[in-house]
This record gives C-alpha cells, structure tokens and sequence, in this order.
C-alpha cells in the first residue's frame, strides 16, 4: 500500500495503513474471482478481462458512540491499482445526542508485484 492521501489532515483510515504489505490471489489473465490479503483486511472481488475490482466493507465502534461502516476498494489493471476508502455513520445506531466525529475518504495508490 503507498501513502494514504486523505481528504483532511484529521482524517484517520481505519483498516489499513501506509506501507501495508498485502498479497493478491487473482487469475494472470483474464475473469475470475481474486482477493487480496492485508493481514486481517481481505478484500474480495472478480477480475474481469484484466481489470480487478475488490471490495471490503466492515463495521467498527470508534469511541465517539456513533455507529461506522467503512468501505475501502482496490481497482484497477496492470501493476499500478488504486485504493479508495469511505466511511459513513450508520444512520439508526447513534444515539440523537451524540457527538460524531465528521465522516472522511482517502486514496492511495497499490503497487503490485510477483512473489520472489
């Protein structure tokens, strides 16, 4: 994973970090299903004529009492992918008075290369 570029300086990506080394299952050519692995973070998905598109969605409590769901993607083709992360606060699982931190997005660009 290259340097998470966030949307704000405040901006913490839940998940994933800067640097993390991951490992991709995917078809060399062509469809098929892939995911790739970034210690416990898999992100599933397909490979369609070379372009892959893997997805990882989870919820996680962030210590402001509202209730988050985090989407990250991997896409893209060739050596180069792109990673793009979302986060939303889940509308009935905060309580009217609470405090939520404000909702953010980041990018980051994924190098991909053969095991040695």
């Amino acid at each position: 994973m290259g340097d998470l570029r966030p949307e704000t300086p405040t901006c913490q990506v839940y998940g994933i970090s800067s640097g993390d080394v991951g490992k991709l299952l995917a078809p060399c050519g062509g469809s098929g299903n892939a995911e790739a692995h970034f210690g416990k973070v898999i992100f599933r998905g397909t490979m369609t004529n070379g372009t892959l598109r893997l997805s990882n969605e989870h919820s996680e409590d962030i210590g402001d009492g509202c209730g988050w769901r985090f989407f990250q993607e991997i896409s893209g083709s060739g050596n180069l992918l792109r990673f793009t992360y979302h986060e939303k606060i889940e509308d009935d699982t905060h309580p009217v008075q609470a405090t939520c931190y404000r909702p953010c997005g980041a990018t980051a660009d994924v190098d991909v290369a053969p095991l040695p």
